[in-house]
């Protein structure tokens, strides 16, 4: 089965981070309803655009409510909360931001990231939800935080890397705390949240090569009982549906952001029959490949031959 070759209308913001870094050594840039950051000219129009994310991005919500669309999924940043949308996940903004009244745009790239300290589990999205809520308390912490990472990148001091990397740790470290704290006591049981972030980040390394649930239990060194009971614990299915559903999701981003054939993208996610594939695409999505590509056409606008 062939995917009609037609280019979808995309943002490409692989470049996108290093034009607007407001900084010298490190690319990462805040911006506010009253910040004074420089933009590409196409900026205001492509925003809209469904778009691959190459950079990490957090959206903090003070005042108001914001709608994103992430993986196809429309999601509704309320009042007090925190929105984060990670590298290669597909990306799209609602036009209507009249009823967000106070916020703060983060964004980073890996390099970024790899200079951190530490690593930050939310980011794994364990809880299946990309908003960390945010309570008073939380806020004025957090606020103060964004408001010096705002000011450091606003000088012409190019010494500050260290510094503004040591607020970025505290930032994240906060969203890793306010993501888990409800959740610590009753998940975080005999390590189940431990296994399951670690099964999370196999899949994540592995996906392309169709791993077998024996395979993978052996990696992470349990019984395939107790794998299934962890990730049944937290994602609500068994380890091999979420690894066909992760795969079907990998399958929705490539289709959305490259015109290619069903053969070909069946063969780089690691199947060997891609009529399997096409099946069991539609058995997950129900849709044809046809049928959600253009849907996704439609999404994004227009399409060029």
């Amino acid at each position: 089965m062939k995917v009609q070759a037609k280019k979808l209308i995309m943002w490409d913001t692989k470049d996108l981070i290093k034009q607007v870094s407001q900084h010298r050594k490190l690319n990462i840039v805040i911006n506010t309803p009253h910040g004074k950051l420089l933009l590409p000219a196409e900026f205001d129009i492509n925003i809209f655009l469904p778009h691959r994310m190459a950079a990490y991005l957090f959206v903090f919500v003070i005042k108001g409510s914001s709608q994103h669309y992430i993986d196809l999924e429309e999601i509704t940043v309320k009042e007090s909360s925190a929105l984060f949308v990670l590298p290669h996940q597909i990306h799209r903004i609602h036009r209507d931001w009249s009823q967000v009244g106070n916020w703060f745009k983060l964004a980073f790239d890996h390099e970024c990231m790899s200079l951190l300290p530490q690593s930050y589990d939310f980011l794994l999205n364990p809880l299946n939800t990309p908003v960390v809520n945010l309570t008073e308390e939380d806020q004025t912490r957090i606020i103060p935080t964004l408001q010096s990472i705002a000011q450091i990148l606003n000088t012409e001091n190019t010494d500050t890397a260290s510094i503004l990397l040591a607020h970025l740790n505290t930032l994240l470290s906060e969203l890793n705390y306010c993501y888990f704290r409800n959740n610590n006591t009753n998940r975080n049981r005999n390590g189940m949240l431990s296994i399951y972030l670690d099964f999370r980040k196999l899949i994540e390394q592995r996906l392309r090569q169709q791993p077998s649930i024996r395979l993978i239990a052996r990696e992470l060194s349990i019984s395939e009982n107790k794998l299934y009971k962890v990730v049944r614990y937290f994602s609500g299915v068994s380890p091999k549906v979420y690894v066909i559903q992760q795969t079907i999701l990998e399958a929705q981003r490539i289709f959305f952001y490259q015109p290619i054939a069903a053969k070909e993208v069946a063969y780089i996610l690691g199947f060997t029959d891609p009529d399997y594939f096409s099946r069991l695409f539609k058995k997950n999505t129900g849709k044809t490949i046809s049928q959600f590509v253009k849907e996704v056409q439609n999404l994004s606008g227009k399409h060029v031959d």
